[in-house]
């Protein structure tokens, strides 16, 4: 068995630096890469690019170099995390408008002959959720699964899988003590996904 780098992609989609959202991509980040993964982080404040696909796929866009490199990191990953806030119970918009730019035809996916074929297969994903305001299991009960969306209709319908979802909340009033403890959960995470590649024949 011959051993290599685990490599694995990182989306922080929450803009404000001060954000559990932020604080969870930083615990991810340093402990996979303690635990000997690669990882290809990106901070979704710092990429440029225009969100909206202005005319659907009736004709492409130009992407900008920072989706072309967002392409080019999820290509080379073994998996994907997402790091994200609930922000009216989805993702933030310059997220949802980096899967519409980002993941087209060809690259995520292909649609030919009335045939719908994922093209990220290979790939397992991990999502962390943030919730601000609410307990996640009673947000569940109220409006169903949130973070549907993306496991399922992005992740899921383009070959990602498994995809294992956690949300952390409500995060307003919450102890540091609190915090720390899925902070704490967060790092295990890392490592564990940090090895899950590592050996290969």
């Amino acid at each position: 068995m011959s051993t290599q780098k685990t490599k694995i992609f990182l989306l922080n989609a929450n803009p404000v630096p001060t954000s559990f959202s932020y604080a969870c991509s930083n615990a991810y980040h340093c402990t996979a890469e303690q635990a000997g993964a690669e990882v290809m982080r990106f901070n979704i404040e710092e990429m440029d690019f225009d969100p909206v696909l202005h005319k659907g796929y009736e004709e492409i866009q130009e992407l900008e170099p920072d989706l072309l490199k967002f392409q080019q990191a999820i290509s080379l990953a073994d998996h994907l995390v997402f790091v994200y806030p609930n922000w009216w119970n989805t993702m933030p918009a310059k997220m949802k408008g980096l899967f519409d730019r980002a993941f087209l035809p060809q690259f995520a996916f292909s649609f030919e002959n009335d045939t719908f074929t994922p093209l990220l297969t290979g790939r397992s994903g991990r999502i962390i959720n943030i919730v601000g305001s609410a307990h996640p299991f009673l947000l569940w009960c109220t409006i169903g699964s949130y973070t549907n969306e993306l496991s399922k209709g992005i992740l899921r319908a383009c070959g990602v899988k498994p995809v294992v979802t956690t949300s952390f909340g409500p995060t307003r009033g919450s102890s540091d003590e609190g915090r720390e403890k899925w902070i704490d959960q967060v790092r295990t995470m890392a490592a564990k996904d940090a090895r899950a590649f590592a050996k290969r024949p």
